[in-house]
């Protein structure tokens, strides 16, 4: 359960901005720790000694925006968290929190930066975007962490209905030793590495380089009839071709293999890119582990 409430042009000027919001979350079934490079779920159904909930989290947040230029955003937030494990995640994980801790409740402040100037936020084919924040999460040994990364997306046409573009992106956290709560890298949101879909790979420091070929193949307007809000459906199809790099590094888990080694995918793809922003994204991978296989993604990103 969570609300949350944005007003980010607060004055005439519309530089300024605040926002604020909470979540509640309760779950039956947690990522506990990864074996054999994937999530390793337990579920408080199929555990007799466990709890109704394996864990509740209850967090309350505050955001101020500050646009001083049309590309250039900064966002500072500052977060209040509570987060409550069954006694069952610590006998599977004891290193899930710090101090084999079974309850915390932590501050967090990030700062981030963004600058944008590309054609089409969600799927760039010209222009640069480029954001960086720091995070400080904790104030004491029962939760110390600092987080810095960066992201940058480049690309630029290389002829007619022909593109290249590449996403890299940067994690250091440190101390470098973390619980698990803290380690979750590369697998995980928009930190991902076609053809290696279906693994995660945990860490305190990382970086995953994609780079992509596009090929425009339709670009039309479907008309739309009765319709009061839109009159038509852009639609717009791609062809890819993609080789990933990405880069874990974990000095506390290193049973699973992925960690501490250079990973590498290619392969290609089929891009659909429609209105409200929307891309879909069908990629069929190859990795280093000798596999294969098609992935969809769903994403307003690059």
């Amino acid at each position: 359960m969570e609300l949350y409430y944005n007003l980010p042009y607060l004055d005439r000027k519309l530089k300024h901005g605040f926002g604020f919001g909470f979540n509640y979350i309760a779950q039956k079934e947690l990522d506990v720790r990864t074996v054999g490079n994937q999530q390793g779920f337990i579920n408080s159904d199929t555990i007799p000694y466990a709890g109704k909930y394996l864990s509740r989290q209850l967090s309350f947040s505050a955001r101020y925006f500050y646009r001083p230029r049309l590309k250039v955003r900064h966002v500072l937030n500052f977060t209040l968290t509570s987060t409550r494990i069954d006694s069952a995640v610590t006998v599977w994980n004891p290193h899930y929190l710090e101090n084999e801790r079974r309850s915390i409740v932590y501050p967090q402040l990030t700062y981030t930066l963004n600058y944008t100037d590309v054609d089409y936020v969600s799927y760039p084919l010209r222009g640069i975007i480029f954001e960086t924040s720091l995070t400080r999460r904790g104030i004491d040994r029962d939760m110390n962490l600092w987080l810095l990364s960066t992201r940058l997306v480049r690309s630029w046409p290389l002829g007619r209905k022909l593109w290249f573009g590449f996403e890299n992106i940067n994690v250091l956290k440190g101390p470098l030793s973390q619980p698990f709560y803290n380690q979750t890298l590369i697998g995980y949101g928009d930190v991902y590495i076609r053809g290696l879909d279906r693994y995660v790979i945990d860490g305190t420091a990382g970086m995953v380089l994609r780079n992509t070929l596009f090929r425009e193949l339709v670009n039309v307007n479907i008309p739309i009839r009765g319709s009061v809000s839109h009159d038509h459906i852009p639609l717009r199809v791609f062809a890819t071709a993609f080789s990933d790099y990405g880069y874990a590094y974990n000095r506390d888990f290193t049973a699973n293999s992925l960690v501490n080694r250079g990973l590498y995918t290619a392969g290609i793809g089929l891009d659909i890119v429609t209105f409200y922003d929307l891309s879909f994204k069908f990629d069929y991978g190859f990795n280093q582990l000798g596999q294969n296989g098609l992935f969809l993604h769903i994403r307003n990103d690059f």
